[in-house]
């Protein structure tokens, strides 16, 4: 028997006050008693040709009056359209009547297509109380009569859409051997449930809506769980449940000194009930939020330890200068004004080179000092870095590879205070402690020594494969930070298309400043986690990925742990881009629950893929979308980039004139 089956006949196993309530429905005739719901309003609305707005919140559940409209409704749909003597929701035979049903709710209320799924499990389970209604109070105790084959009076005044045909193999599977046997295996079930709620069906979900109300923010679901099941004295249902709300505030205080720290699904309630959540739903939430929209929106970063430390020293020395200040007479706010720097507009140029002068005017003199990070730097002066004055004596460089993470850096900003952090990002550096890369090589040598006659050809050769390599792959690498518009390459583009090609770069002009507003290791790992939190397993996830000087593209598929690298330079990873991907699959495994084997910070295995490798110094980007359009257009995409050198400049013509014709598409004339 299905699943949906053992569910159904494990609701009906409840017995007594529950048994008399759920048969109220159907006498309509007495006075208090609970009637069919019809809700008028909905047809109302529907003749004028409107519709109901309904909200969800975060976790995908919809809130407010019109929630509980849209779920009454839903109700009333069930037991029109799905027929009372079906076994199994999931049936292939009922496609046509839940595309029915979901016709209908969207007629009346306005839901998004994204919710469908989460409509039409309502609905199953709106039909499964229903025929549980339908049993309890017509069947069960006539189910040897043979006047239990006749439809009563009210089910025929009060549901037409219920035919004799329809009652008599209701009654036919209900006098089954199957059915009785899974009754009595439902009937056992019951009586091993320990922690039942105080509150009806929809109480999770009207709990959460009250606390949102109330505090502005979602409540934890151990304290709903907690609250659905303490009586309206403030005492626990029982004594089982009493232990299980102790531990939560126990393992909640825990979690508030900073003892205790959930990890994905083990969280206060998975430890306190002492077994793990299966997929599916969620306990303590509604049958409309799944695992992922729930950690999703409950997801709050946690501090790091030192950071919260630095905080607590900094609000020491702060309370420090504030009574220094008011001993010696000395206003905070006229010195705070004084030491506030002016923020200046930048723009920064898109058209990045991928080449590198080794050697120029505006470079910091070489000092012989040890090479403690791999950085970028500009080459062309600049005064700010975020909208800051970098200040005299300052460059702006950007930090690839750190050597000492927690160092602390030389110029700390709000963004950043140890180098890790300023990870892909702009940061102001002292120009005498910034070193090329070519003289720290010449300073590290040794001694001179007498010349070799018979080694001179071979240090001509390596001085030039070693010219030839620092410019393919540089250490120290070239920024245009001009105030000037990105610029194409207009004689590579249609005549045709030209006119649209300079309306792209008057209007990108504007989007310069925020450049380097977005480079940071955290907020970008954050980014590739909420794309693929939302995705269909085996699906795969195209990010191209631009360090600040070259576009690359990153095949990623989270659920093999797999990630395949396309550089059209033909270079392997660098530790920026392996510190990003680990960071943000190791995240999210944890938020999916799936967990990490061997350590929390074990390296994903990024694999260098063969692709064409670009012939220019600025084609990267046009390279990328080639592959991408590869990829996504045919099935066996990987194989065939992989298999090509490089891209002739028709192929790229033909990418140019297709970005081109799609941003054309969102141009309103």
């Amino acid at each position: 028997m299905s699943k949906d089956q053992q569910e159904e006949v494990s609701t009906q196993t409840q017995v007594g006050k529950s048994r008399r309530t759920n048969s109220s429905r159907f006498n309509a005739d007495e006075e208090g008693k609970r009637r069919a719901t019809l809700l008028k309003k909905v047809h109302v609305v529907r003749t004028r040709g409107e519709r109901i707005q309904v909200s969800f919140d975060a976790k995908g559940q919809p809130i407010g009056k019109e929630g509980d409209e849209l779920q009454s409704w839903i109700g009333v749909l069930a037991r029109e359209h799905i027929p009372i003597w079906i076994a199994d929701f999931r049936s292939a035979d009922l496609e046509p009547r839940k595309e029915q049903v979901w016709l209908e709710v969207v007629t009346s209320f306005t839901v998004d297509e994204s919710h469908k799924k989460q409509v039409l499990k309502s609905c199953g389970e709106s039909a499964k109380c229903f025929r549980y209604d339908l049993y309890q109070a017509f069947v069960r105790d006539h189910i040897d009569d043979e006047s239990v084959w006749q439809r009563p009076a009210k089910v025929v005044n009060n549901y037409p859409t219920i035919s004799q045909d329809d009652w008599e193999r209701f009654i036919t599977y209900r006098r089954t051997v199957d059915f009785k046997r899974l009754s009595d295996q439902g009937i056992e079930r019951r009586k091993k449930s320990k922690y039942g709620s105080t509150t009806g069906r929809d109480g999770y979900r009207k709990r959460d809506q009250e606390i949102f109300e109330k505090t502005g923010s979602y409540a934890d679901r151990h304290v709903i769980w907690r609250d659905t099941r303490i009586k309206p004295n403030g005492e626990y249902k029982n004594p089982s449940i009493k232990i299980i709300g102790d531990q939560i505030n126990e393992l909640t205080q825990q979690d508030t000194q900073g003892s205790f720290e959930s990890v994905g699904t083990e969280d206060i309630l998975t430890k306190s009930l002492g077994n793990p959540e299966h997929s599916g739903r969620l306990r303590g939430q509604s049958k409309f939020v799944k695992q992922a929209q729930y950690y999703n929106a409950m997801h709050v970063p946690r501090e790091n330890p030192e950071v919260s430390f630095m905080k607590r020293q900094l609000a020491a020395l702060e309370r420090t200068v504030q009574e220094l200040c008011a001993k010696h007479g000395i206003n905070r706010e006229t010195m705070a004004e004084e030491a506030t720097p002016e923020t200046v507009d930048q723009h920064n140029s898109f058209k990045a080179s991928c080449t590198l002068n080794e050697k120029d005017a505006d470079a910091p003199d070489p000092q012989p000092m040890p090479n403690e990070s791999r950085a970028y730097m500009d080459c062309v002066p600049t005064d700010t870095v975020h909208g800051t004055p970098l200040g005299a004596g300052n460059v702006r460089v950007t930090i690839s590879v750190p050597k000492l993470k927690r160092a602390l850096l030389p110029i700390p900003k709000n963004e950043a205070t140890y180098i890790e952090e300023a990870v892909g990002g702009f940061a102001a550096w002292p120009k005498k402690l910034v070193v090329i890369q070519s003289s720290l090589s010449q300073a590290s040598r040794g001694p001179s020594q007498a010349p070799d006659p018979e080694a001179k050809g071979r240090k001509r050769i390596k001085k030039r494969a070693r010219k030839k390599k620092l410019q393919s792959q540089p250490e120290v690498q070239q920024q245009t930070t001009e105030e000037v518009p990105p610029t194409f390459d207009f004689d590579a583009i249609p005549i045709e298309l030209r006119p649209l090609a300079y309306y792209a770069q008057s209007s990108l002009s504007d989007v310069q400043q925020n450049v380097d507003r977005v480079a940071y290791i955290r907020e970008r790992a954050d980014n590739i986690i909420r794309i693929i939190t939302n995705i269909p397993r085996g699906r795969l996830v195209l990010m191209p990925y631009n360090s600040g000087q070259h576009w690359i593209l990153a095949v990623i598929n989270p659920w093999d742990d797999s990630v395949l690298y396309f550089n059209p330079l033909g270079n392997d990873p660098g530790e920026d881009f392996q510190q990003l991907i680990t960071l943000a699959l190791n995240d999210w495994k944890l938020l999916v629950g799936r967990g990490i084997t061997k350590r929390r910070n074990c390296k994903t295995l990024i694999q260098t893929a063969r692709c064409p490798i670009q012939q220019g110094n600025v084609q990267c980007g046009y390279f990328v979308l080639g592959f991408m359009r590869e990829i996504t257009l045919n099935v066996d995409g990987l194989a065939l980039l992989q298999n090509k050198t490089s891209y002739n400049e028709a192929d790229l013509n033909l990418v140019r004139q297709e970005w081109t014709t799609y941003v054309m598409s969102f141009i309103q004339y």
